[in-house]
């Protein structure tokens, strides 16, 4: 009896710790995302180091798992992931996650051929053109999407997008300035697409994290407490800076 009382002990407390060492292990979901996220870079570029850092600031491990945008959505949102990032806000993700603090903030443009430059002001002077766009994301201009200014042409490849803009198959492809312009330089298209002179939108991006999970309102404090210190002794901005000169070269 006192032995199977000491096993029972014993195995009570590996349990726990067990269950302790899991809590502090975060895991998120994302996409590839270069400049800002990619399996393919240095630390898994500049915005997964501060994500990283910034849980660890506050006691946490981080286990990043790539794969599609939408399936890293989904996986979130059924709770078999903590989060996933980066993604912008809007009002369906509203009903499903919780937000961080803004982890980042981009800039959308339109990308254009170097010899067919496009002048627009509104966005209702975009019906006429083909843009395109990547499956699952979000530009934050779903109510130009609703009024039918515009309708984007979407894939799953990044760089096919500007391979068929090279090609006069589009006219514009929307995308962040610094994804767009890292893509033009590694696929060679440099003097060939430029970015058109008025900016889409400016646009924060968040870790989003299901409502619904114990575990979300604890997380995200943890993650802004942390994010704080990294933002506040420097780090952000030095890491922000080494990714525009190059620095998370390619593994």
């Amino acid at each position: 009896m006192l032995h199977a009382l000491k096993v029972g002990f014993w195995f009570g407390i590996c349990l726990l710790f067990s269950s302790l060492s899991s809590a502090q292990t975060v895991k998120l979901a994302t996409g590839e995302w270069a400049p800002f996220q990619s399996a393919t870079l240095k630390n898994d570029g500049y915005v997964s180091q501060i994500i990283v850092e910034a849980f660890a600031e506050e006691g946490y491990d981080v286990e990043l798992i790539y794969m599609p945008w939408k399936r890293a959505m989904e996986e979130a949102k059924q709770g078999r992931v903590d989060g996933t990032f980066l993604w912008g806000k809007s009002e369906e993700r509203s009903k499903h996650f919780s937000y961080t603090a803004p982890v980042v903030t981009l800039t959308n443009v339109l990308f254009q051929r170097t010899d067919n430059p496009i002048t627009w002001n509104k966005p209702e002077e975009l019906k006429a053109y083909k843009i395109g766009g990547i499956d699952g994301f979000s530009y934050g201009i779903e109510k130009w999407e609703e009024q039918g200014f515009i309708k984007l042409e979407r894939i799953f490849v990044a760089e096919n997008n500007y391979k068929k803009l090279a090609l006069g198959r589009l006219d514009f492809v929307i995308e962040d300035r610094d994804v767009g312009m890292a893509i033009i330089h590694r696929i060679g298209l440099q003097g060939k697409i430029t970015e058109n002179n008025q900016p889409v939108n400016n646009r924060s991006y968040y870790i989003l994290m299901p409502t619904d999970s114990p575990r979300t309102k604890q997380l995200i404090n943890t993650f802004n407490r942390g994010f704080s210190k990294v933002v506040e002794d420097g780090r952000y901005e030095a890491y922000r800076e080494a990714s525009i000169r190059g620095e998370y070269k390619l593994k």
